[in-house]
């Protein structure tokens, strides 16, 4: 064949088979068992193994795309692929860190109490708010918190479950409220956890993997992952984006490669080790076209 594969796309469509092949497309499984499970391209191989399927299209210069599949994070698109122990790889990644945030909250209001009598009160509303806690609406006697069993179980009298699951353990607590009060206006710290997103570009050189560069971060929910991984490589460089799919951002990674880079004649798809998110074992509606 004499110059650069012809555009195409494959969104694996088709009945399950461990035969991956489909008209215009003759994939090669360079590293792991891949086949085609509900609609997409599976492998059941670890991620830790970098598993690699690809095609030769005849060109260094040349536009890649993989999509997201099923879940997880990992996924993405393999280039300038020579065999399986000396290739390119951009994918997705994700983990979680936790920080600390202040907030200011107001006391119960009248016919209010707090059912924890720390001045910790979030909303008024009978039920837990933000960060755990909530105000009951009560009128008698002081306030005493008590750990209660089962949901609807071990209230004394006069108190009610607070289904916050403020301990943490399983359990309730049940608030013993009396007096009405107003605690004023008070500052707390409280805890959360928090997602960044980005992009990790790897190549391996005689079996070796390393990571070339990362792409800047985005911080946002848990769920969101890229929509797909786009590679353009066009000489000795590559320009990889992956927009969120909550329209968030796009990741992004110029990489300049190099004249000593070992650029090969293929692309595909491949997964990788993730730093937090589960890790991947499908992707689909792959897309390749010849570059400039």
């Amino acid at each position: 064949m004499s110059g650069a594969l012809t555009a195409r796309s494959d969104n694996f469509n088709r009945s399950d088979s461990t035969n991956i092949t489909a008209s215009g497309f003759n994939w090669e499984e360079l590293r792991g068992d891949w086949q085609i499970s509900s609609n997409r391209l599976s492998t059941g191989a670890s991620s830790s193994t970098y598993p690699l399927a690809v095609i030769w299209v005849n060109t260094q210069n040349a536009n890649t795309r993989c999509g997201q599949g099923a879940s997880g994070w990992g996924w993405g698109a393999s280039f300038w692929v020579v065999d399986q122990d000396n290739w390119f790889a951009a994918t997705t990644d994700q983990y979680s860190y936790t920080y600390s945030y202040q907030y200011t909250f107001q006391g119960c209001p009248s016919g209010y109490s707090n059912y924890n009598c720390g001045g910790v009160c979030s909303q008024y509303a009978p039920w837990g708010g933000d960060p755990g806690h909530g105000c009951a609406s009560c009128g008698c006697g002081g306030c005493f918190t008590y750990l209660s069993g089962p949901v609807g179980t071990g209230c004394p009298n006069g108190g009610f479950i607070v289904t916050s699951n403020y301990l943490g353990n399983g359990q309730d607590e049940c608030a013993i409220c009396g007096s009405t009060a107003n605690f004023g206006t008070f500052t707390g710290t409280a805890t959360a956890t928090g997602y960044r997103h980005r992009l990790i570009l790897r190549k391996s050189v005689s079996g070796t993997v390393s990571t070339v560069a990362t792409s800047s971060e985005i911080d946002t929910s848990e769920g969101a992952r890229p929509s797909y991984v786009n590679v353009v490589t066009s000489g000795n460089t590559a320009t990889i984006t992956a927009p969120m799919d909550n329209n968030t951002g796009t990741l992004t990674i110029n990489y300049n490669g190099g004249v000593n880079d070992n650029k090969g004649l293929k692309v595909g798809v491949t997964l990788s080790p993730t730093s937090g998110g589960g890790a991947a074992s499908t992707v689909d509606n792959f897309e390749y076209s010849p570059g400039v």
